[in-house]
């Protein structure tokens, strides 16, 4: 297999695009908001990472936040809680909470040391993440992996990806497609989605609730808790083929939300160019049977229908929304950058009070029928808003806006491509020169956008792409005259100059 060369859209580097207007004031609040998570998580326990995938995903937020900010403080507390990942690792290169053996909280790690490498280019990431690959390629026949654990195992890929760029080490391919082979078969899925109905229609509260017990009683290792049973790699492996298994671990949110980008990127690993269509088909699938006025699909936390009592489940939204990021990047499909827009200001606005001083872990589209439904037996939703809590919802926020601010601009063989629009400024290198180029708007709520080069070391002449809103028509104006107009893109040549 020949190494992989991304020939699609870039992002541009993280801390590139910086966020003015409303978007700045909900990154400061986010910021506020991350404050208050990390002195009531418990993520830190005798000076060691104790809380389970929390950590990752709390400081992968951080990260994010740190580079759209430009916030010293933010950095110097991401370089503190990373230390706390690094010193998790023994001699062997496994690393990972004490007090859990599951696989989850490292497969979050891995994505959150990527996330450090782009932001830093620490020079201890590449090797540190090397080192896991290898023992988990050495001793992943002999390990038991299974629930969400190894329905995620695809979430490694593009770290896998980052290290094999770097040491063209032919066993991290081997890896990535031991990871593919062993995993839920999204792609199957993804073909061809059997869930049309909501997920109890499928498998019942009691067997999940047996499923998640068995599950947590040997992933969970509490503090003076007698020993528990060590289950075979055979017994785990032969619970994972269990009908009941499967169904628990397709029907969540957060697994499907996960699942939309796999194809797509693991495509990208293997040069595959066809496997991001299915990426695509996932989405569709998704929309056609449970999706929501929100631009995510219902949840609570799992797969809901499309009824109008139908809830989001926040941290699955955040994860749909940066699967989508990804896969725009990959298929440069502008009709997912609709639900971009829509998961973002409606699903994350509507997910906290105005400063972000609380948030729910649900989103209801229907609030009345909601207050309804919650009063029956048995309802599993729950859309209070926490104050005092280190909720799900309230870490998947931390993410939520610097993932949207990535979609603002990415570029391709020289062109710059306008995907949402929010206002910003961005640093652009394009046709050999360095530009900084502002963005002004109130959209959705206005229908301008004005763009304008502040500085620049050059004049290059560049294709400019812009991406045209669903059920909208937009024209371009330069110089008090219409240069450009159109329904879904918009392409103009230009010199851009300060």
């Amino acid at each position: 297999m020949a190494k992989s060369v991304d020939k699609n859209l870039k992002k541009l580097p993280l801390g590139a695009i910086r966020p003015q207007g409303w978007l700045l004031d909900q990154m400061r609040f986010a910021s506020n908001l991350q404050k208050r998570i990390g002195s009531l998580s418990g993520l830190v326990k005798d000076g060691e990472w104790n809380g389970g995938e929390s950590l990752p995903r709390y400081v992968r937020g951080l990260i994010l936040l740190s580079c759209a900010l430009d916030d010293k403080n933010l950095k110097e507390k991401v370089s503190s809680f990373m230390s706390l990942i690094f010193a998790s690792a023994n001699e062997g290169g496994d690393f990972g909470p004490k007090n859990t053996s599951s696989l989850t909280p490292k497969i979050e790690a891995v994505k959150t040391l990527l996330t450090y490498y782009e932001a830093t280019d620490n020079e201890r990431v590449l090797p540190f993440l090397k080192k896991f690959f290898k023992s988990q390629f050495n001793t992943y026949s002999v390990s038991s992996s299974w629930y969400d654990s190894r329905a995620r195992l695809l979430e490694e890929i593009g770290a896998i990806e980052a290290v094999y760029r770097e040491t063209d080490l032919e066993w991290l391919q081997d890896l990535g497609e031991k990871l593919r082979d062993s995993s839920n078969d999204w792609f199957k899925l993804a073909n061809r989605f059997p869930y049309k109905k909501p997920y109890q229609r499928y498998i019942s509260q009691t067997v999940l609730k047996r499923i998640q017990k068995q599950v947590l009683s040997v992933d969970c290792a509490k503090d003076g808790a007698k020993k528990h049973k060590t289950l075979s790699p055979e017994y785990v492996n032969n619970q994972w083929h269990k009908k009941k298994h499967k169904v628990a671990v397709e029907t969540s949110g957060v697994n499907l939300a996960k699942a939309i980008k796999y194809p797509a990127v693991y495509g990208r690993f293997i040069g595959d160019d066809n496997l991001k269509n299915l990426s695509l088909k996932l989405v569709c699938a998704l929309e056609k049977r449970h999706g929501t006025p929100l631009g995510m699909f219902s949840c609570t936390p799992r797969i809901a229908g499309a009824k109008g009592v139908g809830a989001v489940d926040v941290e699955a939204g955040v994860e749909m929304l940066e699967s989508l990021v990804e896969v725009v990047k990959e298929t440069r499909s502008y009709e997912l950058a609709d639900l971009i827009e829509r998961i973002v200001f409606n699903m994350v606005a509507g997910a906290s009070f105005d400063d972000c001083s609380a948030v729910q872990d649900m989103v209801f589209v229907n609030q009345t029928e909601a207050s309804q439904t919650r009063k029956l037996p048995y309802a599993d939703e729950d859309n209070a808003f926490y104050t005092k809590k280190a909720s799900r919802g309230a870490i998947a926020l931390l993410s939520a806006y610097p993932l949207f601010l990535q979609t603002a601009c990415m570029v391709k063989d020289e062109q710059l491509n306008f995907i949402t629009y929010a206002p910003c400024t961005m640093d652009v290198s394009v046709g050999g020169c360095n530009l900084t180029i502002s963005e002004r708007t109130g959209y959705p709520f206005r229908n301008a956008v004005v763009f304008k080069v502040e500085q620049a070391d050059g004049e290059p002449e560049v294709k400019i792409n812009f991406r045209v809103p669903k059920n909208t028509y937009m024209q371009l104006i330069s110089g008090g005259q219409i240069v450009a107009s159109g329904s879904k893109e918009i392409s103009v040549k230009c010199i851009l100059k300060a």
